[in-house]
């Protein structure tokens, strides 16, 4: 029988800690996704608690037992993906304990509690009450958190306005008078130099490379990024310049950099050449979307949970397994085999296009091995993740000839194609087992090395290949493209690769790394 104290209290608490995951995540990566990507989590786990709250309360009937009830579902829905992450983790890699026995562990843990709670004599007001104290600080400060980042005076630096001249078509590069040749500017996640292949992943990638030579590409063989994560790599690509004049000024945060990825220099130039910018987008989210472009296949849909934020989100509940094992890897599939094939459509579209691609391959999850076939996503106790990483190498070059083979037949004129990626494998692709064979003094240099080299390819034509040389980086990628089919005179700037050093909340500075770090030799161990 519910008591005439427990009728009068209030409980909030469980609704409040059910949106504070939501609010948590976004707070600690504000600087990388708007804000409106939390309105559906946000209502999906006010819903979700609610709909416990209420059969809690017409089975109980005592609102202060269904308040903590509701709190220890909730909770136990919601933390499970931090428990694991922080324990179970290491019971399933080193232990091999079965995941379905671990969650039925915590489900167990769970449900003894909420027995108690249900079976306890004593009210529970002092904890209910301490509880939605408690709630209401944790979401107060995450609030504040969110309000103190989006009202944040800090100087910032403005990007370089992207120039506005109008450009016009050079006779140097063969076309006919007034023919602008379609642009395709495919960025291909992580996919390693050839160097990197032979050398650390013992993959012979020449069978791919000499089908890019045969169709006409010129393949910059020890090509790099000028900064190997995607945010810096692609503002630095697609404005033609390095990032280090934004830290003159002080610290530069994300959300500049990330503004550059959807405001830059080469569409603008583009656009005033006459050109449709379409973008395919991922579901990294400073890719995902592009508002400036005339043509948008977005990087998810609504219920997809192809979101980077999404992802994180459910990763951290107590779905996270089926989420990474059948949710995420069939939907994901889809989305890349759906987005080769409305790629292979563009040159159906009159009229001169810019087109612009991030696909998030090789990049793990492994979804596909070498022939596409379906794989669980990530790399388990007994495989190797540098196998998987090639197994889907393997096939993302499949796929890239199979693309451009239908680009170039299906084109009314020849359209200049641009193979590249932003960055090297990381750690989730990394030949870690095969990098420990080389002496400790060299391991550094050659895990830089790993996440720096690159695929950098071109087929541009009526252009000849001696305008091109094997160590070209990304940041020379349209200046000698405009100089070379407009007329432009961008010098080319000399090719440096450069890490960002800073904090959370921005980049202090961008330090360049030694020449050695590409050029010392570094024998191999037998």
């Amino acid at each position: 029988m519910e008591s005439r104290q427990s009728r009068k209290i209030k409980i909030f608490y469980p609704f409040l800690f059910a949106l504070y995951p939501v609010l948590f995540l976004f707070s600690h990566n504000i600087e990388e996704v708007r804000f409106s990507v939390i309105w559906l989590p946000a209502a999906s786990c006010l819903v979700l608690t609610t709909l416990i709250w209420i059969a809690a309360r017409l089975t109980l009937r005592d609102n202060v037992k269904a308040g903590l009830l509701t709190f220890l579902l909730a909770f136990m829905i919601f933390s499970y993906g931090h428990f694991y992450n922080l324990v179970a983790g290491f019971a399933v890699r080193k232990l091999k304990t079965p995941v379905p026995v671990l969650v039925l562990v915590w489900i167990f843990l769970f449900g003894l509690l909420g027995y108690l709670a249900v079976k306890t004599k004593k009210e529970l007001l002092a904890l209910s009450l301490f509880l939605n104290v408690m709630a209401s600080l944790l979401v107060i400060f995450a609030i504040a958190q969110i309000a103190g980042a989006y009202l944040s005076t800090s100087p910032s630096p403005r990007v370089e306005s992207p120039a506005q001249e109008p450009i016009t078509l050079s006779p140097r590069t063969g076309l006919g008078k007034g023919e602008l040749p379609d642009v395709y500017y495919l960025i291909f996640d992580r996919y390693a130099g050839e160097r990197t292949l032979q050398e650390y992943y013992s993959f012979d990638n020449r069978d791919f490379l000499s089908d890019l030579k045969s169709r006409g590409f010129y393949v910059a063989a020890r090509s790099r990024c000028n900064y190997p994560q995607t945010y810096f790599s692609l503002a630095s690509s697609l404005n033609m310049t390095y990032l280090s004049y934004l830290v003159e000024r002080g610290p530069v945060k994300k959300r500049v950099i990330y503004g550059m990825l959807q405001d830059y220099k080469v569409w603008r130039l583009l656009k005033t050449a006459g050109y449709r910018f379409v973008h395919f987008g991922s579901w990294y989210e400073g890719t995902k979307v592009n508002r400036h472009a005339d043509l948008n296949f977005e990087g998810g849909s609504l219920f997809d949970f192809s979101h980077d934020f999404e992802q994180k989100l459910i990763e951290a509940t107590i779905l996270r397994h089926i989420f990474k094992d059948r949710l995420l890897p069939s939907t994901e599939r889809d989305r890349i085999l759906k987005t080769f094939a409305n790629l292979a459509g563009i040159p159906e579209i009159k009229g001169p296009k810019f087109v612009f691609l991030h696909m998030l391959l090789p990049h793990h999850p492994f979804l596909f091995g070498p022939g596409g076939e379906a794989t669980k996503g990530i790399a388990g106790p007994s495989e190797s993740q540098a196998d998987r990483y090639i197994d889907q190498l393997r096939f993302t070059s499949k796929k890239i000839i199979w693309l451009i083979d239908h680009l170039i037949a299906r084109s009314a004129s020849p359209p200049v194609i641009i193979l590249q990626s932003d960055e090297g494998p990381a750690e989730e692709e990394k030949p870690s087992p095969e990098i420990r064979k080389y002496p400790k003094k060299y391991r550094e240099i050659i895990n830089w090395r790993v996440r720096c080299e690159i695929l950098n390819a071109f087929y541009w034509p009526g252009v000849g290949h001696n305008n091109f040389y094997e160590t070209m980086t990304p940041v020379n990628t349209f200046r000698l493209f405009f100089n070379l089919y407009f007329g432009t005179k961008y010098p080319l700037l000399e090719d440096k690769t450069f890490i960002a050093v800073g904090t959370k909340s921005g980049v202090l500075r961008f330090q360049e790394f030694p020449p050695a770090y590409w050029t010392k030799e570094i024998k191999k161990p037998q």
